[in-house]
């Protein structure tokens, strides 16, 4: 196994996920809550039409069936659309862990329709420095699968000497850091010398929820085998 060094590089409030947020994706969701598809149109300014022509509770109930992979039942989907606008946000905790980012990108869409009721749902970015003097060693880089890069972003963190919020739900069940890490962006390799020894950095770009942070902070060091 190789040992890398870890340096948080960055951490700052963001209020999107990377590769999230897609044309193509707002024009589907139009659609589904019952737009005409017209491709000629801006696509948010096609979701806005959509949006501002439904009920509370039919957007509400429409939009919620529309993101979310097990959406609750019919007169809870407006509650939880209106939980968006108040602290914390209902993506924070929501009971069902795989939806939780998927409730984000609904509270992201409201925010960027009704802005005066729906405050941004920020989030948090962190950037990690990943560096190894093993030869051998393949650190996640640019072009590694986002399956990979993810998990290579969770051994690291959990890594850390003093444990982050995310160590707890790590013991909750399997595959716990594809509902937490919620996007994992990759770097070039880069070749560094280190006191006259060759090392390999990469940079890792994760997007959390903020509840996750925890009290990690910029400029901290770890090292751990992986």
């Amino acid at each position: 196994m190789a040992r890398y060094e870890v340096t948080v590089e960055a951490i700052a409030e963001v209020d999107d996920v990377p590769g999230r947020v897609r044309e193509s994706g707002l024009r589907e969701l139009a659609v589904a809550l019952g737009a005409t598809d017209d491709e000629a149109k801006d696509a948010w300014a096609q979701l806005d039409e959509t949006f501002r022509g439904l009920s509370p509770r039919d957007l509400g109930e429409s939009l919620m069936e529309a993101v979310l992979w097990q959406p609750p039942i019919p007169a809870y989907c407006e509650t939880l659309m209106h939980k968006c606008a108040a602290t914390p946000p209902p993506w924070v905790d929501h009971d069902v862990p795989e939806d939780r980012v998927n409730l984000w990108y609904a509270h992201h869409v409201l925010h960027r329709v009704f802005p005066e009721t729906y405050p941004a749902p920020t989030l948090t970015r962190i950037t990690l420095s990943l560096s190894t003097t093993d030869p051998a060693a393949r650190p996640p880089v640019l072009r590694t699968p986002p399956k990979d890069r993810v998990a290579a972003a969770a051994v690291a963190l959990l890594a850390r000497p003093t444990p982050l919020p995310l160590a707890a739900e790590a013991g909750t069940r399997e595959a716990w850091a594809f509902d937490v890490l919620w996007a994992v962006e990759g770097s070039e390799k880069r070749k560094v010398s280190v006191e006259g020894v060759e090392a390999s950095v990469v940079r890792l770009t994760v997007t959390v929820a903020p509840q996750w942070r925890g009290d990690l902070a910029e400029g901290e060091r770890w090292s751990y085998d992986g």
